[in-house]
């Protein structure tokens, strides 16, 4: 049985939301784990451990955000309105596709959990924007590509749990052009 990926997952309606002449070098599904999202952070969490001396508020607390960090990895990182932190917005929806083209990256996704609304370029950037595209691969998350953007912020994308060859098809497309 024949499974499509990359160039074969982008749909007619998808097709026409590139411009004229524009020609696609990569499509991926996409998506982010759960973890930390540093956008808007300082600083990596710390694990905040604290002892709440009343029984009935469960004694030791720890930061979730440091437990996500620690299990997940940090997703994002940068300003609040960064281009990052649009890119991980981007990627909020049950169908993600990452793009790239010969002229921008994109996130292609619709509303929907069903596929009953119209797909949209729910982000893009122009090639300059993207400073660069590398596998950022942990336990677990072998498909995971990390986007560095122009902005200095930067966000994670998760193309496979197990498989790295859809994050490998977006770094080739990425230094290909």
């Amino acid at each position: 049985m024949h499974v499509p990926t990359g160039l074969e997952l982008m749909s007619d309606d998808e097709r026409a939301l590139l411009d004229a002449g524009e020609r696609v070098l990569a499509c991926e599904s996409a998506t982010q784990l759960a973890g930390h999202s540093g956008i808007g952070d300082e600083a990596r969490p710390g694990p905040g451990v604290g002892f709440d001396a009343d029984p009935m508020a469960g004694g030791v607390t720890v930061d979730q955000r440091w437990v996500d960090a620690a299990v997940g990895g940090v997703n994002a990182a940068g300003a609040r309105g960064s281009l990052a932190d649009r890119f991980s917005a981007a990627l909020d929806v049950a169908a993600a596709k990452v793009v790239i083209t010969d002229r921008r990256l994109l996130v292609l996704g619709d509303e929907g959990t069903l596929r009953t609304t119209p797909v949209r370029i729910r982000f893009e950037v122009p090639r300059a924007g993207v400073v660069e595209l590398t596998r950022a691969p942990r336990a677990l998350q072998r498909g995971r590509v990390r986007i560095s953007f122009r902005d200095g912020s930067w966000a994670m994308a998760m193309t496979g749990l197990v498989k790295k060859a859809a994050a490998d098809r977006l770094v080739t497309a990425y230094r290909q052009s």
